[in-house]
């Protein structure tokens, strides 16, 4: 199954990373002394734990990684999830979370935007900014995230004089819960100077571009939550083995799914089940 959240990448896999994962050991080491001479035309970034990076070869303003290890109680689309639960993070707090623009469940890949002259952090500095940053989201919005505080995911970028983190989270699907009316309450806040969706409408039809540009950002926030509910549906069922959503308590208890959602959660989960 392969879900995208943006068109325009191509639907393979690079012949260096195929080269890369066939690695016995897969460590920076090993890449650079026997797949990268063989391939100039890679921006090779680095290796993680789980995950090797290169730049974008069509935008240089993005980053791609390839995770090469995968945890298989993992349902097929944990990436989707994160991919929206990233982009509400985004939204909310840019200043911690670059933008993730494509995500793959076939090859494990990752598109987000690239953050510029940085420096890593020191790993206690990691693990303090992990515990502060989780309990700032839950406490601003009641969204529990999970951050990898044991490795070194923060970086301090120069240029904006803020802290970033480069890694996905930790949740499994299913976890990414909130208030919504606190999370847009805290947009508004954030983003549109506290201006209610009615004013920005009124400022929108006398031509601001500013206001169109927040109400389409407002848009992508809700659509991200609507399918972070739809999934945590798609995970339940799954789990349970059965395309009956509609006996299932989290069902039951989810706010006003409509009949366009049912039709999309039951879509997704039959390719699921195809795999």
């Amino acid at each position: 199954m392969n879900f995208y959240s943006e068109a325009g990448y191509p639907d393979d896999e690079p012949e260096f990373i195929a080269e890369a994962l066939e690695l016995i050991r897969i460590n920076d080491a090993n890449i650079r002394e026997h797949i990268l001479p063989f391939h100039p035309e890679i921006n090779y970034l680095g290796v993680g734990a789980e995950s090797i990076v290169i730049g974008d070869p069509h935008e240089p303003d993005r980053v791609i990684s390839y995770k090469f290890v995968f945890d298989p109680s993992y349902p097929p689309f944990d990436l989707l999830e994160k991919y929206h639960m990233h982009n509400v993070l985004n939204l909310l707090y840019p200043e911690y979370f670059p933008k993730i623009i494509n995500v793959s469940d076939e090859f494990g890949r990752t598109v987000r935007s690239r953050v510029k002259d940085f420096v890593p952090v020191s790993a206690q500095d990691n693990l303090n900014l992990s515990h502060e940053i989780m309990r700032k989201v839950r406490s601003e919005t009641h969204i529990r995230i999970g951050l990898d505080y044991i490795g070194k995911n923060f970086v301090y970028q120069t240029e904006s004089d803020q802290y970033k983190y480069l890694d996905l989270l930790t949740n499994k699907v299913g976890t990414f819960k909130g208030n919504l009316d606190l999370i847009l309450s805290l947009f508004h806040e954030k983003s549109c100077r506290g201006l209610a969706i009615e004013q920005l409408e009124a400022l929108k039809a006398r031509g601001s571009a500013g206001a169109k540009h927040l109400i389409s950002k407002r848009n992508s926030l809700l659509y991200s939550l609507k399918r972070i509910t739809e999934l945590a549906i798609m995970y339940e069922a799954f789990s349970a083995g059965t395309e009956e959503i509609e006996d299932l308590m989290i069902y039951s208890h989810a706010q006003s799914i409509t009949e366009k959602q049912l039709a999309r959660i039951k879509r997704d989960l039959a390719l699921a089940y195809a795999i």
